[in-house]
């Protein structure tokens, strides 16, 4: 199984280098690590050869319409489905957000669940009634697609997609589905009858993936974050979190004024 690591940035400095330094070296044997920035990011010359650049001007032409005039919110499977089209060989991709700090060995993680074939691996999976509440469900529009109670969402700073999941996500986007990739992606996966796995939920999706030891979801008190991977939700005072035994976390060196992922 060939597999691709990639990491999704929209600007590039020496801590993010770092950072991608340590992805690289960890990253499972035989897998490819790239970089993918936004057109504009300050990528070193040195690494111009493993970087896909995108420009989100022309991925917005693609569906039907967006969310806001940025990748983000919202508009992430956009930039996952233009790296699967320029590097169609792989038969899975690990997608992280420059924000995502795995203190430990990020090969302990790549090991934990390189045994589930799942095609889509996730944090916090869970439908419509597990959170009712959640600020983009009414911005979904599948056209054609799945009653609501079969809708889900989950949670995207870290994921891992196959090929035919991308596939199935770009056949919907040309059939018109729009909305936030974090309800989009898992939705499309379900209907499609492919297979997913929560990284570590509190829903009601059955976690298949050997990573419980490692990663859990958890809303921590008062909006507290505790150890763990976390990204605001910027539009709440809630969070989102994977505490994990090697700290996984999700750190905004450069938080973008109302916007989430």
């Amino acid at each position: 199984m060939k597999t691709a690591v990639v990491f999704l940035t929209h600007y590039f400095d020496a801590e993010l280098e770092a950072r991608y330094a340590k992805l690289k070296a960890e990253a499972p044997d035989g897998s490819s690590v790239f970089i993918m920035a936004e057109k504009g990011s300050a990528i070193p010359a040195a690494l111009a050869a493993e970087t896909h650049i995108f420009e989100f001007a022309r991925l917005k032409k693609r569906p039907a319409k967006v969310i806001g005039d940025r990748l983000v919110p919202g508009n992430v499977h956009l930039a996952f489905l233009d790296f699967r089209e320029a590097h169609p060989d792989f038969d899975h991709y690990w997608f992280i957000e420059y924000d995502v700090v795995f203190n430990g060995s990020w090969r302990s993680l790549f090991d934990a669940v390189g045994r589930d074939g799942s095609d889509l691996l996730a944090g916090g999976v869970r439908g419509r009634a597990d959170e009712p509440g959640w600020f983009w469900w009414p911005f979904m529009d599948f056209r054609g697609g799945p009653a609501e109670s079969t809708w889900l969402r989950g949670f995207f700073p870290l994921c891992r997609i196959s090929r035919p999941a991308l596939d199935a996500v770009a056949r919907r986007v040309t059939d018109g589905w729009t909305g936030h990739h974090e309800g989009l992606i898992p939705t499309a996966v379900r209907e499609a009858g492919l297979s997913f796995s929560d990284l570590g939920g509190t829903g009601r999706i059955r976690r298949r993936t050997g990573a419980g030891s490692f990663i859990r979801a958890c809303l921590p008190p008062r909006g507290r974050c505790c150890s763990g991977l976390c990204a605001p939700r910027r539009r709440t005072s809630c969070r989102s979190c994977f505490a994990t035994s090697s700290t996984i976390r999700s750190r905004s060196a450069r938080p973008r004024t109302g916007a989430t992922c």
